[in-house]
């Protein structure tokens, strides 16, 4: 049973991707400075009814970890932060001057200077950081150490969900293994070891996968009146720039990329909202957005559960709804009366595909000798 430090971990994408692609880790010790995102975390990995045997969450920054911290880990996981890399109008696209690119600078030194340097690394970003100063500075030291690497950029829409999220992602073994075509951006979903063994049996290696529709992914329990608070508001629909937002329906197969800033900002590129009465796809027959204060009502965000639906997040993921006894801690108030709307909207925004990442696990970390 291999041990894993998980960087930036956030809620947790990358455990529940290896939980889904079922990397035999015995230890994980994941780092985030978020308290409320170590709430999370704890609540449903270490707190659950089936937790690892060994598995702790440390409110600390990269920055302040030091050799000893990662020393003697099988793999290490990470998703730095995308701003310095992102195209937003926001991000300025700082690349290495950034300063939210110091946790990267830290582990890259720290990755020089360990005794035993992991086995693998998994590293997910947006697409700007392919081809950023701040990796190639990644790539010298991976390359010192002793790593091949390959090089993906992935959407969930090639795995079948209904969810434009193209990302890089940077996978790392420590031999040769990758050496031959370490120049390449790959952007196939690459063959498992069990698509390999299909394929010797003579099945088919490559499956089908086709779009599956929104409805696949809709929360049951959400009635067309319930909650109010997901219905997008004659204020905004109002709007001119309304007709220029991304309305999708239940029987559609593709959404825009939600992220932290879904539900605060009212923009295409902050994700999609759904039209609750189509009964049609709205690919195919486009919502009439010339008169849109008619479809005031019928118009709502999708539910934080929903979006991780898409994200591919567990069924019983769920969120902290209040402080536990004992705990006074001033950054966790806010937990006092359950996290907001807008709280989950951020923490699932910011988190990973779970599907992709762990079709990139059973990729990157062949099954033991004993599973095969």
């Amino acid at each position: 049973n291999m041990r894993v430090l998980e960087l930036f971990s956030g809620i947790g994408g990358m455990h529940a991707a290896m939980m889904e692609a079922e990397v035999k880790a015995g230890e994980i010790v994941a780092y985030d400075t978020s308290l409320i995102c170590n709430k999370t975390y704890e609540l449903n990995f270490i707190h659950s009814p089936a937790p690892l045997n060994r598995c702790a969450v440390r409110a600390k920054l990269v920055e302040q970890l030091e050799v000893e911290d990662l020393e003697g880990f099988d793999l290490w996981t990470m998703s730095p932060p995308c701003q310095p890399y992102s195209t937003t109008k926001a991000a300025n696209q700082r690349d290495d001057l950034d300063p939210r690119s110091q946790g990267l600078h830290h582990i890259i030194k720290l990755l020089l200077d360990v005794k035993n340097p992991p086995k693998w690394i998994l590293l997910e970003n947006v697409k700007g950081f392919h081809g950023s100063k701040m990796q190639n500075k990644f790539l010298g030291a991976i390359e010192q150490r002793g790593f091949s690497w390959r090089q993906f950029l992935l959407n969930p829409i090639q795995v079948g969900i209904p969810n434009n999220r193209l990302r890089f992602y940077l996978l790392c073994e420590r031999s040769a293994r990758f050496s031959d075509r370490q120049g390449d951006l790959f952007t196939d979903v690459p063959e498992t070891s069990d698509q390999r063994a299909e394929a010797m049996n003579g099945e088919s290696s490559k499956e089908e996968r086709s779009v599956r529709r929104l409805r696949e992914f809709l929360d049951e329990e959400l009635g067309p009146d319930d909650p109010q608070e997901l219905v997008t508001p004659a204020s905004i629909l109002e709007k001119p720039w309304a007709r220029g937002l991304s309305y999708v329906g239940q029987h559609d197969t593709t959404t825009f990329c939600f992220t932290g800033s879904y539900g605060k900002v009212y923009h295409k590129s902050s994700g999609s909202m759904l039209y609750m009465h189509a009964d049609h796809a709205l690919a195919e027959v486009a919502l009439d957005k010339e008169d849109m204060p008619r479809h005031i009502g019928r118009i709502r965000l999708f539910s934080p559960r929903e979006i991780l639906n898409l994200m591919g997040f567990p069924k019983g993921f769920k969120f902290p709804e209040g402080l536990q006894h004992g705990e006074h801690c001033l950054f966790l108030l806010t937990l006092l009366q359950g996290l907001t709307l807008r709280h989950k909207y951020k923490l699932v925004g910011n988190s990973i595909n779970v599907t992709v990442v762990a079709l990139l696990f059973k990729f990157l970390i062949p099954p033991s000798k004993d599973e095969q």
